[in-house]
């Protein structure tokens, strides 16, 4: 029989020295943890497909196939549209620095054409002085974050070869190490099995739907942009890979950008067609983001774009991504705390009557966020 009085202290020591391991460990890992993170978000959207292969392959070569997969299908068009964006990014900033003060002052002339009452802000001369002073300010700051982003290019590759890694491992030991983690974590087995089955829809539902979506919408807008003349098409498609995400804005600060542009060039007819163009990526937003969602509840708008500005602040880039994921699961983890308190027998109005029943059968084996595939039926022995 454990002595009480030796409880606490072997108790305390134990947590101390968990806290001195731990801390640090999570030091070390945390420049790697959105890229860890990320691979685990494509290894759980490839685990399906990835059942089904093992039944034929083994299953290295059924991860190693479907990793292949993701980095020539996902990663690499998606580093090209962003190495040709900062390309086209960098040569807009410096044609601006070449022209000076001449554009400006005929964009001031435009200004004043289409909007009379912009001359309550000043003069000519004084909004010539402030188009200057903020066009600098914009230019120098672009310029900052293209060099930085251009310094960082190997750690970006790094970055990209870890989300690989990490994706090829988790699909082959990826259940292991969930049964791993659920075992050492002191919730019961029923709300263990709810807060997983929300984990994996809130994952395929933000990451999935978003990125069908966005990826359709950029493909558009690069397509239609080259078709019509815009310049600076592969610009144009990265930033609505990245605004499509954002619902209540979407793409169009992209397409109507190209627009007032056409116009102040002189074209108003390929204005036409650029806003036609928008209009009709908005309607592929509406089929695809609903057909990948099938029946799921998509997130607010306003949450998604806090969730998104807030990821870009605290992570960059990644963050546009990981910032409506984690937004998501805890929507997810709110949403079955009512199961929660009916499990512990506090008192909520309505408790466990909004959240899905979950099998209890004592004899079933432990929900993973990773479901088992499904094993191959013997074939029936004739005579």
């Amino acid at each position: 029989m454990t002595d009480p009085a030796g409880v606490r202290p072997t108790l305390v020591t134990y947590l101390a020295m968990l806290v001195l391991v731990l801390v640090p460990l999570a030091l070390v890992l945390q420049p790697f943890a959105v890229s860890v993170a990320t691979g685990a978000i494509l290894a759980v959207l490839c685990y399906p497909l990835y059942g089904r292969l093992r039944l034929r392959f083994k299953p290295w070569i059924s991860a190693l196939s479907l990793t292949l997969g993701v980095v020539v299908l996902i990663l690499t068009p998606v580093s090209l549209l962003m190495v040709g964006a900062f390309r086209q990014a960098s040569s807009a900033l410096g044609q601006v620095a070449a022209e000076g003060t001449p554009s400006l002052a005929e964009l001031v002339q435009k200004l004043r054409g289409w909007a009379p009452a912009i001359d309550v802000l000043g003069s000519p001369s004084e909004l010539h002085e402030m188009l200057a002073d903020a066009l600098s300010s914009v230019s120098s700051s672009a310029s900052g974050w293209l060099l930085h982003q251009a310094q960082s290019i190997p750690q970006t590759i790094l970055q990209l070869v870890i989300v690989v890694l990490s994706t090829y491992f988790l699909l082959i030991d990826g259940r292991r190490l969930i049964n791993w983690i659920a075992e050492k974590l002191p919730l019961s087995r029923h709300i263990r099995q709810q807060l997983i089955a929300s984990f994996r829809s809130a994952t395929s539902a933000v990451v999935l739907a978003s990125m069908a979506a966005s990826s359709a919408q950029a493909l558009l807008i690069l397509v239609g942009f080259w078709l019509v003349g815009v310049p600076a098409a592969v610009l144009a498609a990265g930033a609505t890979f990245v605004l499509a995400w954002v619902p209540p804005f979407g793409t169009l600060p992209v397409w109507g950008g190209a627009a007032i542009y056409l116009v102040s060039q002189g074209s108003p007819g390929r204005a036409v067609i650029v806003v036609i163009l928008g209009l009709v990526v908005g309607i592929v937003d509406n089929v695809v983001r609903p057909l990948v969602l099938r029946g799921r509840e998509a997130m607010h708008p306003m949450v998604s774009l806090l969730a998104i500005l807030g990821g870009l602040g605290c992570l960059g880039v990644p963050g546009a991504f990981m910032g409506p994921l984690l937004a998501s699961i805890a929507i997810a983890m709110l949403e079955i705390w009512p199961a929660v308190a009916a499990h512990c027998g506090i008192a909520v109005s309505g408790a466990g009557e909004t959240v899905p029943e979950v099998d209890l059968d004592p004899s079933a084996t432990a929900q993973t966020l990773i479901d088992d595939p499904p094993a191959a039926v013997p074939p029936r022995r004739q005579g």
